[in-house]
């Protein structure tokens, strides 16, 4: 069987999905490590953000700097449905600070501005 770590290495949700299923006591440690290590992949893993959000993992620093890094505003989407506060200074800079280097983020960013 493949570890939670195994699965986002290969990019294998159905492995992912399994390795959750199997430990439906996974510890807050682990879920956090998984969506570190899916924020961190060149390209991401987006496929894996929201069932990992959705079994109680954090926006942990190292995850919110790796998805800002990131092109693709997918997860930094998926963040906020998932009730992480746009302008939340709670990793050391908001989005806006992340967004001034990247026109594709700054234009995420501020198209959030209108929504509820």
């Amino acid at each position: 069987m493949a570890t939670i770590k195994a699965a986002i290495a290969e990019r294998n949700l159905r492995l992912l999905n399994d390795a959750l299923d199997s430990l439906p006591e996974s510890s807050q440690i682990e879920l956090d490590d998984a969506l570190q290590q899916t924020t961190n992949l060149q390209d991401g893993f987006v496929e894996a953000v929201e069932p990992l959000l959705a079994l109680g993992a954090n926006i942990t620093n190292l995850a919110f700097i790796n998805a800002v890094s990131q092109d693709d505003m997918t997860v930094m989407e998926i963040f906020t449905y998932y009730g992480w506060n746009l302008n939340s200074a709670q990793h050391e800079r908001t989005a806006l600070c992340a967004a001034i280097r990247s026109e594709s983020k700054g234009k995420w960013n501020f198209g959030q501005r209108g929504r509820s």
